[in-house]
């Protein structure tokens, strides 16, 4: 009897060996799968966004969109609150306040989020306002400013329109001048809806640079969709900065 339950305590060691040996190898492969199953359905969902991309109807009338035969309009949608059926960011745009931490940014840089694009994961900032970029918490009748530091009291206050985010009289930190791409992105997740408000129609200095002409400055417009440049020492439009949440 005896000699049996040495025998079974000696099985039982022996797989419990063996189990803790092998077992990070199956939860790995098992990782692994789970992991590949993940990144396919990322991939199936993401490509399912690009299938459904669409422009939306005119809500004047004609123009009609939503669907790969119908080109439809621009999302501004002649000044009119944005079409029901145009593409938006499947998950939505979050707008950032004190019980979602601003966004996840925190206090106190938190201060100057006004929504999250969820499909992207940025998190955007009131248009700056004021010399320098003083205010940074509303969007009403925000100020223009030159790409290049200038010394004009009034606009950027010897900053440039990439310092107006990073360093401006705001006093927040981790906030930057987003690129064309991450603007013209804005717009294709719904940036007029959410970011912008019916009838807003502004072009917003990006830190992406003219290849050609390194004088000029991409402009893309959160409203319309396109994208112009301008002469970054000679003309002044509105600064929208960008970060992502902490």
């Amino acid at each position: 009897m005896k000699t049996m339950f040495i025998n079974k305590l000696k099985i039982t060691i022996i797989c419990l060996i063996f189990i803790s040996l092998i077992f990070p190898f199956v939860s790995h492969a098992f990782s692994l799968r789970v992991l590949r199953g993940n990144i396919t359905n990322v991939i199936n969902s993401y490509c399912a966004r690009l299938l459904n991309m669409f422009n939306g109807t005119r809500t004047d009338g004609g123009f009609p969109g939503g669907s790969q035969a119908n080109g439809g309009v621009d999302d501004y949608n002649n000044g009119k609150a944005a079409t029901a059926d145009t593409y938006y960011c499947p998950s939505g745009w979050t707008t950032c306040a004190s019980g979602n931490n601003w966004c996840g940014v925190g206090t106190p840089d938190g201060g100057g989020a006004k929504v999250k694009d969820n499909c992207s994961g940025l998190v955007w900032s009131y248009a700056c306002k004021n010399a320098g970029c003083s205010s940074l918490t509303t969007d009403t009748s925000p100020t223009t400013y030159y790409w290049t530091a200038t010394d004009d009291v009034t606009k950027n206050n010897n900053l440039s329109a990439q310092q107006l985010c990073s360093a401006g009289s705001h006093g927040l930190s981790g906030w930057s001048l987003p690129h064309q791409k991450q603007l013209m992105q804005a717009y294709i997740d719904g940036s007029y809806k959410y970011l912008e408000g019916t009838g807003v129609n502004r072009y917003y200095w990006s830190a992406t640079t003219r290849s050609g002409y390194t004088s000029d400055a991409w402009l893309p417009n959160l409203s319309y969709g396109s994208t112009y440049y301008s002469t970054k020492a000679t003309y002044t439009y509105y600064v929208r900065c960008v970060r992502s949440a902490n």
